[in-house]
């Protein structure tokens, strides 16, 4: 044991050998690196903290952006449900009209919550299932709508034509250059022309009968379903505010809209209710004698 106590004796006698300024400037010096190994320690913390708080202020931001789209299109597309048997088939692509609810959606898949992106799944796959039954429902509306159309053109050219008859007969009588027998083929061609348009009015007045008919037992058939998409919807609209840290009273919000759909449920009905008897009535109608006119 006599090294260590010379070991020790040695230190001593070293110690006692520097000035105290020296050992004051060694204790300065611990000091100095024992505080900057603790500054670095929480600036390390304070950054990671930052770099967290600004993660999730990019985040809000871009959910919020998606979110606000992605309600406003959820809308779009249960109206759009209801505008289908208006639409023309061969002027547009109908399922185009979904389109921009499903970009919508899937982007707020990539940054929802888990929760809140399976939520938004399930509300595409039944709006897409919606609306594959419903644009079958529509096509007795789009057949409708397409007769209308051709009955029209049909219509609107025999008035032009007995338009351009009464005014050829006009202007022979004006100029005294009429004579018998060409005067009786213009008038020919003009009652047959009248006759035409006449007739190419009532298709296109039965077919614009058939149309309201149709889009009045697809809108019956919309209704019991709407009930459901609204839930849905607003259910995922509670969680799409809970992920931007929003106030959602739940129970409240649910109640809310079960009054405000029962409200519009009841005004849907009493329209419907309206347009049938105004149909009936105009049905009844078209089916009275007409009473022959000679305007020859």
């Amino acid at each position: 044991m006599q090294w260590i106590e010379l070991f020790r004796d040695g230190i001593i006698w070293v110690a006692n050998l520097l000035p105290p300024v020296v050992w004051a400037a060694a204790i300065a010096l611990g000091g100095v690196m024992l505080s900057n190994r603790s500054n670095t320690s929480r600036l390390i913390k304070q950054l990671q903290h930052e770099a967290r708080e600004n993660f999730k202020d990019r985040i809000h931001a871009v959910r919020k952006e998606i979110y606000t789209a992605a309600a406003a299109e959820m809308t779009g597309a249960m109206s759009y449900l209801g505008s289908i048997p208006s639409l023309n088939p061969a002027e547009k692509n109908i399922a185009d009209g979904m389109i921009p609810f499903s970009k919508e959606a899937a982007k707020l898949q990539v940054v929802a919550e888990t929760e809140t992106a399976l939520a938004m799944n399930n509300l595409v796959a039944l709006y897409t299932s919606t609306f594959l039954e419903f644009l079958r429902l529509a096509e007795p509306a789009h057949s409708a709508k397409a007769d209308i159309a051709m009955a029209n053109e049909f219509y609107q050219n025999q008035i032009a034509e007995s338009q351009r008859a009464y005014a050829e007969i006009q202007r022979r009588r004006e100029t005294g250059s009429s004579d018998a027998t060409s005067e009786e083929a213009i008038w020919d061609s003009h009652k047959r022309a009248v006759d035409l348009s006449q007739k190419y009015g009532a298709d296109r007045a039965a077919a614009w009968n058939r149309f309201n008919a149709a889009y009045l037992n697809y809108v019956q058939a919309l209704i019991p379903k709407m009930p459901n998409l609204q839930a849905k919807q607003h259910a995922l609209l509670v969680m799409m505010r809970r992920d931007l840290a929003l106030d959602s009273d739940t129970d409240a919000m649910l109640e809310n809209i079960s009054e405000q759909w029962d409200s519009v449920r009841s005004e849907l009905e009493n329209l419907l209710a309206y347009l049938k008897n105004q149909s009936s009535d105009e049905e009844s109608r078209n089916a009275a004698p007409l009473k022959k006119n000679d305007n020859s």
